[in-house]
């Protein structure tokens, strides 16, 4: 039946608001509390919603914002008696999806990876998360509680290669769901795009009213808690970060509960590659531990046994491997730099070494990137891969105008001071060729390394 509701007039506001929060030169609260006060104003607009509902929407922001407030005043029981509460009265409303699945409504299987950096080599039940009898290992981030050992993979490899800043060598390890009983909270969840996908899905004739509204209902009661986890920390590293106090009381609450088993959630990384990718993290907090220390339910969710649990994960050398096998494009892409500088500082044609300008600043460019980012780590090697992710569309753009220049020149060239004979006319139509199957198929290559990379 045809919903009673204009869908876009309800809910195209929420399309404004964009995650991760900056906080700027505000506190984490000042940040929370300015975002929950105008959510709360759009809310209380809405009319698919009674107002009742929108008085619990209110109240759950009011004690996420609470139970913060209690916690950065080392009032520690009162806090987590208040999020405890907000999570209780809010968790039937919350958007789930089956672990393993791509959503509740769609049971498309969805694989999970995991990598851990290192030349250490570690068995599939070790990659599971770090044994909670070596609970110490265990540190403090935005959906990790220290001493608490949690699960972490991602719906992509590349996403885990980026969340673990891109190392050279590594241990992977793909885990597929056997048991879809157990859910996870969904925190990705994008305010432009999730909305416009709402807007579009509900007012199909399968959905009843009811459904309708239920979707809309819980979408709008994730958005505060989806803020409240995802404010860009200043203090990474430190002991007490305050941006991750809430996401850390949500593991514990998850810990605790026999609803779901842990959150999806986007990257709130300052990595561009990995908050411009589709694919998202899950952390899943270990619960009943075996003698071993590893948890129970995780290992019968993901078909961990004795007849698979000590199988050695692949370990790859990536950055090296990548290398090896380019060594002769990169090789060529040198001796073609050679040459055509070489051509552009010798030819007797000035129209020729104008076009082999851009070639060879490019190529330098190349050289130069592809060298450093062999030995480059951390920050540098992250601006070398945003540069290098790049760097195939500027080879195309310079192909284009390098191109359609030749292009005019040979229609304009007629006998005079500045005319191009045939044989140098063929000497540029075989490098314009060789640019192509030389810098730019090892700039495309490299693109999909850093961009798709281990997948």
């Amino acid at each position: 039946m045809p919903s009673a509701f204009d869908w876009n007039c309800e809910l195209s506001w929420i399309k404004e608001y964009r995650f991760p929060l900056d906080q700027g030169m505000q506190t984490v609260y000042e940040c929370l509390k300015n975002w929950m006060d105008d959510y709360n104003r759009n809310i209380m607009i809405t009319t698919f919603m009674t107002s009742e509902e929108k008085e619990q929407i209110k109240i759950f922001s009011d004690r996420l914002m609470q139970a913060y407030e209690l916690y950065v005043d080392n009032r520690y029981i009162e806090a987590f008696n208040i999020f405890n509460q907000a999570m209780d009265s809010a968790k039937n409303h919350l958007p789930t999806a089956p672990v393993g699945q791509s959503s509740a409504y769609v049971a498309d299987a969805i694989p999970y990876y995991r990598i851990i950096a290192g030349n250490n080599k570690y068995n599939r039940l070790q990659f599971l998360h770090i044994p909670c009898n070596l609970r110490y290992l265990a540190s403090a981030n935005r959906f990790s509680v220290p001493g608490m050992p949690c699960s972490y993979m991602a719906s992509a490899k590349r996403v885990a290669w980026y969340e673990c800043e891109m190392p050279d060598s590594f241990q992977w390890a793909k885990f597929e769901a056997v048991k879809h009983d157990k859910k996870l909270i969904q925190l990705d969840l994008n305010p432009l795009t999730s909305t416009r996908s709402l807007i579009s899905e509900l007012p199909k004739d399968r959905w009843t009213e009811d459904e309708r509204k239920s979707f809309a209902r819980g979408y709008c009661f994730i958005l505060p808690l989806i803020a409240s986890c995802s404010v860009i920390a200043k203090e990474k590293g430190k002991s007490f970060v305050e941006a991750y106090i809430i996401p850390q009381m949500l593991m514990i609450w998850i810990k605790n509960s026999t609803d779901y088993i842990g959150v999806r959630y986007y990257s709130s990384s300052d990595n561009e590659l990995v908050r411009n990718d589709c694919g998202y993290n899950i952390a899943m907090p270990a619960k009943h531990p075996d003698k071993n220390g590893y948890c129970v339910d995780l290992q019968e969710i993901f078909g961990v046994n004795d007849t698979n649990k000590t199988d050695e994960m692949e370990f790859l050398d990536f950055t090296e491997k990548f290398y090896n096998h380019h060594k002769v494009q990169i090789d060529r892409l040198e001796t073609f730099y050679k040459e055509i500088l070489y051509t552009r500082q010798h030819t007797h044609y000035h129209k020729q070494g104008i076009l082999y300008e851009r070639y060879c600043s490019v190529c330098k460019v190349l050289i130069a990137l592809i060298k450093a980012f062999r030995t480059e780590k951390g920050s540098s090697r992250y601006a070398l891969v945003m540069s290098l992710s790049e760097a195939w569309y500027l080879c195309m753009d310079i192909q284009d105008l390098t191109s359609a220049k030749f292009e005019k020149i040979k229609k304009e060239n007629t006998p005079g001071a500045d005319f191009l004979p045939d044989d140098t006319i063929i000497e540029i139509e075989n490098d314009i060729d060789s640019f192509k199957n030389t810098v730019i198929d090892l700039a495309h290559d490299f693109n999909l390394f850093v961009t798709v990379g281990i997948t």
